[in-house]
């Protein structure tokens, strides 16, 4: 079997400009972080189809310190929309997620936190 990775599309013009797209099999999606709490290591992740849709707008939680959103970085694979890895200066970051926005408000991901 052959895996294809889909080649990055024509940037859909509305997308912030440090957007990255992550090939998949046959896809990709374009992803964007932005800091939201550093010293919480909470993270706001967006991912958007080829098509410039968002997909999803959520919050994440890194599991280490040390990530600097500013510095150069690339997502890599997994990535999806409980959990995004990000690689830089030969680190993996693991973000997972800790809230999403729906149509009943804000949704805290309770699983996170065990069966307390």
């Amino acid at each position: 079997m052959i895996n294809i990775q889909h080649p990055e599309p024509d940037r859909p013009e509305h997308l912030p400009e440090h957007a990255q797209w992550l090939a998949g099999k046959d896809s990709g999606q374009w992803f964007v972080i932005d800091e939201n709490d550093v010293d919480k290591r909470l993270y706001r992740i967006r991912r958007y189809g080829m098509d410039g849709v968002v997909q999803f707008d959520r919050l994440f939680i890194t599991d280490q310190v040390g990530f600097i959103s500013n510095k150069t970085y690339e997502f890599t694979h997994l990535s999806h929309g409980r959990y995004c890895s990000i690689s830089q200066n030969n680190k993996l970051f693991r973000f997972t997620l800790l809230q999403s926005k729906s149509d009943e408000g804000l949704h805290i991901d309770k699983s996170l936190f065990g069966n307390n």
